[in-house]
């Protein structure tokens, strides 16, 4: 554990997080205060730099949400691929 300074309610609840249960919305809101978790409710997921800390970064990138400049560029590639 790198983190020291995390009590042990936050560890707690990254580890509720890490196994998809549910968490209420003051302790979604104190884990994305700390930059600790990513997403929407109610899926939720440890942040990037939890991740690189637990050597998780594979499930993070499969985890996160693709942003909307990600979508346009599909799109944009598929519309001129199929000549329209």
């Amino acid at each position: 554990m790198h983190r020291t300074d995390l009590s042990l309610r936050h560890v707690i609840l990254l580890d509720r997080v890490q196994k998809q249960q549910k968490i209420s919305a003051d302790e979604v809101k104190l884990l994305k205060a700390e930059k600790l978790i990513e997403g929407r409710s109610p899926n939720y997921y440890i942040s990037a730099r939890v991740a690189g800390l637990t050597a998780q970064k594979a499930r993070y990138i499969r985890n996160r949400v693709l942003n909307d400049d990600y979508y346009r560029h599909l799109v944009v590639d598929y519309l001129t691929g199929a000549g329209a």
